[in-house]
């Protein structure tokens, strides 16, 4: 992990995320290797399909968890994690998104009731796979998802309907180790946080292949980065 190991001293940005989606909260904590979605107000029962594997739902009433996914042993297989990084909400396909870094993959889950939908990626190099993934963001704009393939130093999109690699933009010389990512629907633009050299940086939705920059933020000055 060339490029994560470098800011792991400074900070552990994959510790903890929450991520809202309408009244429920999203907490992703990669020590236990789980996920929670948690209400903000009371949930009707619900029963577990044999579907959802070590998926568990309702499991504590008081703190409003409507269902959990992963355990504390880590592995390759469905709803298993060795490090959940980011999460991300396909609204339209009622899909939620879990990047599992140290499996270089992505999983896909039911943003209802949390059973695994699908998944993809690999370690490698080659186009639709990954060396250490950290970010992702849904492009709803033009269907696609695009996941920071941090240690390629490189973003890659796939295809939101069939999840299919569509293609990626090589970042090493200009902006090494891309790790957050967050698409803005309004402004139609990309954002990416690189972990070396403190930078955000946007690119035109439209123009990622021809690297069309919108802005370009670094620094250790006040209102830069740090």
């Amino acid at each position: 992990m060339r490029c994560v190991d470098g800011a792991a001293a400074k900070r552990r940005e994959c510790e903890l995320l929450s991520t809202r989606l309408s009244s429920h909260l999203v907490d992703l904590n990669n020590h236990h290797r789980r996920l929670s979605l948690l209400s903000s107000g009371p949930q009707p029962p619900h029963t577990p399909t044999p579907k959802q594997a070590t998926v568990m739902a309702d499991l504590d009433t008081d703190t409003r968890i409507v269902y959990s996914i992963g355990t504390n042993l880590q592995g390759p297989r469905e709803c298993q994690f060795r490090d959940p990084c980011f999460v991300a909400f396909d609204h339209h396909r009622g899909l939620l998104y879990v990047v599992d870094r140290n499996s270089h993959r992505v999983q896909a889950f039911s943003s209802l009731d949390g059973s695994f939908a699908f998944e993809f990626g690999s370690q490698g190099i080659l186009g639709g796979q990954f060396q250490y993934p950290v970010g992702i963001a849904i492009d709803h704009n033009h269907d696609r998802i695009f996941v920071t393939d941090t240690d390629n130093d490189r973003l890659q999109a796939f295809s939101s309907a069939d999840h299919s690699f569509l293609f990626a933009v090589n970042l090493r010389d200009s902006f090494p180790c891309p790790a957050g990512v967050a698409f803005d629907s309004v402004r139609d633009q990309l954002v990416i946080v690189g972990i070396e050299g403190q930078r955000v940086r946007a690119y035109r939705a439209t123009g990622l292949r021809d690297r069309s920059i919108l802005f370009d933020h670094h620094g250790l000055a006040p209102d830069e980065i740090m």
